[in-house]
């Protein structure tokens, strides 16, 4: 069979090339005569294999969970093959498990043990036994749960009273430093001042110089000059009710549309305003554009009054808040900027 019992033999036609269609070829001589289907001759194999020796060999505890589990879980539980479980099975006359038939030794026990117990001892798992308790109504068996005192383990939670000497600074001083001092959490000063009705101490978090000049200058010159955002000075300043530092245009500042270029405006302001700005302005109040010389150099004017801010001999042009036009404000500048003057 081994020698002869498949051939592939390639068909050859006139031309002699060779066909790809296969004639399988069975040897017939490999099986015995009387047996014309293969698959015959292989059942027929398979039961002329004899593991009676197998079956005798299957250990008494086994055999007597035959019927009351499935052949699967007791092939998994005690290694035997669930085929020879299943032939020890029909040759005892045990019918076949079912599922939902429990043993009648365990459903006496329901209730009277704990379902774990129940579980290991006849092989279920526990969210079987409880739910088969369950659906027959019996109540389930709890031990008596034991008191914290009868636990060794167990951890009580201390009740430490603060020092009077901590309890009259609560509120006075911050709760970090109070922490830091005496030895307690953060949280539990927290808590202890809370529950005794006493508000924390307000810290001041920001310079008393910045704070006097939040509204009074731009957002902007603040956060170069102390190194805060511009989102946290905005929050702080809606917080504390004031207002935005608006940019005005004051008599002076708009004498100069017209009389210079708009990109030349917006550099004398110390970039207060953007140049789209000064043209808006500009337009609004009819001014015409001033544009300067054809070559792009800048206008005679302007030159002017830039040196005469670089030499500090130009007084800044005025920074006044509405219904104050022409009256002179300054206030502290950042350094380093020339500028500083005009900005709004």
């Amino acid at each position: 069979m081994a020698e002869r019992g498949m051939q592939l033999l390639f068909l050859v036609d006139a031309t002699g090339k060779k066909n790809h269609r296969l004639k399988r070829v069975l040897n017939r001589d490999a099986f015995p005569k009387e047996l014309t289907n293969k698959k015959r001759f292989m059942s027929e194999r398979a039961q002329r294999k004899s593991n009676s020796h197998k079956l005798n060999e299957i250990p008494e505890a086994v055999i007597l969970q035959l019927g009351k589990r499935s052949d699967r879980d007791l092939s998994v539980e005690c290694g035997i093959s669930a085929y020879f479980l299943k032939q020890k099975r029909l040759a005892l006359g045990i019918d076949q498990f079912k599922r939902g038939v429990y043993p009648e030794e365990m459903v006496q026990l329901l209730g009277k043990v704990t379902d774990r117990e129940v579980g290991e001892q006849f092989g279920y798992h526990i969210a079987t036994v409880c739910a088969l308790r369950k659906k027959m109504g019996i109540a389930s068996t709890v031990k008596p749960a034991t008191t914290p005192t009868q636990t060794p383990n167990a951890k009580k939670r201390e009740i430490v009273k603060l020092p009077q000497e901590l309890v009259s600074q609560l509120g006075v001083r911050s709760d970090q430093d109070l922490s830091t001092e005496f030895g307690f959490t953060l949280h539990y000063l927290k808590k202890e001042r809370k529950a005794r009705g006493i508000s924390s101490v307000n810290v001041p978090k920001y310079p008393e110089e910045m704070l006097s000049l939040l509204g009074k200058v731009a957002d902007r010159d603040l956060v170069a000059r102390f190194g805060y955002s511009s989102t946290t000075l905005s929050i702080l300043r809606k917080k504390l009710g004031i207002k935005r530092h608006h940019k005005v245009w004051t008599a002076e500042r708009i004498a100069l549309l017209g009389k210079i270029k708009d990109s030349e405006v917006a550099a004398l302001l110390g970039g207060a305003f953007t140049k789209g700005s000064v043209g808006q302005c500009r337009r609004s109040l009819g001014i015409p554009i001033c544009r300067g010389p054809r070559n792009g150099a800048p206008t005679a004017l302007f030159l002017s009054l830039s040196r005469g801010l670089t030499s500090g001999k130009m007084e800044a042009l005025p920074s006044a808040q509405p219904g104050e036009t022409g009256q002179l404000t300054q206030f502290p500048l950042v350094p380093g900027s020339e500028a500083n003057s005009f900005q709004a």
